[in-house]
């Protein structure tokens, strides 16, 4: 199971982008998944260019309280899903109704 260090870990991703969201009315839901092993998560980031989207990685054998960067996306996604060190996810539909994944 996912260590109870885990939930401190995205609580500081958390406080790290709160700065980032202007009002608590317009936070969004946290995109997340896991497999009771692996968990994967999406927070904004600011940076000068923009917002950014990143998806963030912790597995209890990494031996840490501790979350890796793993993947810049180009929007926010509508969903996660995993299983063991897989994630698939769900893109928010384009023009023509169709969601990559």
């Amino acid at each position: 199971m996912i260590q109870a260090a885990f939930v401190a870990a995205i609580v500081s991703c958390l406080a790290a982008t709160a700065t980032s969201t202007p009002s608590r009315a317009e936070a969004r839901p946290l995109v997340a998944a896991s497999d009771g092993v692996h968990a994967w998560m999406v927070v904004e980031r600011t940076r000068a260019a923009g917002t950014e989207h990143v998806l963030l990685h912790h597995a209890e054998p990494m031996g840490c309280d501790c979350v890796h960067e793993a993947f810049v996306l180009p929007e926010r996604p509508e969903a996660l899903a995993a299983a063991e060190d897989r994630v698939w996810i769900v893109m928010p539909a384009g023009p023509a109704g169709r969601r990559d994944v």
